[in-house]
């Protein structure tokens, strides 16, 4: 991990983390906020 992690910019991971964490598929309008449907399809 850190061979990935260790050259990368302390700004971008925290900019990744966030995608990471606020990433929800099921929000998409296609699928009205139903995660389950969406991992589904």
């Amino acid at each position: 991990m850190d061979s990935f992690f260790g050259s990368v910019d302390a700004n971008d991971l925290l900019g990744m983390l966030n995608t990471w964490k606020m990433g929800d598929i099921g929000k998409h309008e296609k699928f009205n906020n139903n995660t389950k449907e969406a991992l589904s399809y």
